[in-house]
């Protein structure tokens, strides 16, 4: 971004601004690129505006540069970002690179979401009509399936007509 005094001065001007829309939005956050805030609290933002704005990729693209830094909130952010914009196969590819990646929440994190990404992840695949693949994570779960791991489940089963698994 080009004017004098960065980004203080150009966020003074956006906030001026009348009506605001995807390219000022756009303009903004590569102006937040262009002095490189190393802050992951920051970086997570813009993931997460990203995925609320469906720029899966800018949010991909973020997240790949980011690199040692990511951390659990990080990877939820992306994840919820496609799977919140019907991106279902990048988000079950995104949960398994989590897991695969070892980032796990710390104590205060795990307490309130320990449970949260599973249903989330077996309705997700249950969506994209992946019965199976849902059934399989439930199987892996690293903690008893509660309640609404198996409603997704067996919601996904009805929807899809597997009499099979559910």
């Amino acid at each position: 971004m080009g004017l004098r005094g960065g980004v203080d001065k150009e966020r003074e001007l956006y906030n001026e601004m009348p009506e605001r829309d995807v390219v000022l939005y756009s303009f903004m956050i590569s102006g937040y690129f262009s002095v490189r805030v190393k802050d992951v609290l920051s970086w997570n933002s813009v993931i997460i505006a990203f995925g609320k704005s469906d720029y899966a990729m800018e949010a991909l693209e973020v997240f790949k540069s980011m690199k040692d830094s990511r951390d659990f909130v990080t990877w939820s952010a992306l994840i919820n970002g496609y799977a919140t914009n019907g991106h279902y196969k990048g988000a079950t590819a995104l949960f398994g690179g989590l897991l695969k990646d070892g980032s796990r929440p710390n104590e205060g994190i795990w307490n309130s979401t320990k449970m949260e990404h599973y249903p989330c992840m077996v309705d997700l695949l249950g969506r994209a009509g992946a019965v199976e693949e849902a059934k399989s994570l439930v199987d892996s779960m690293l903690v008893e399936p509660g309640i609404s791991v198996w409603g997704s489940l067996l919601s996904s089963c009805t929807t899809h007509k597997n009499t099979e698994i559910g």
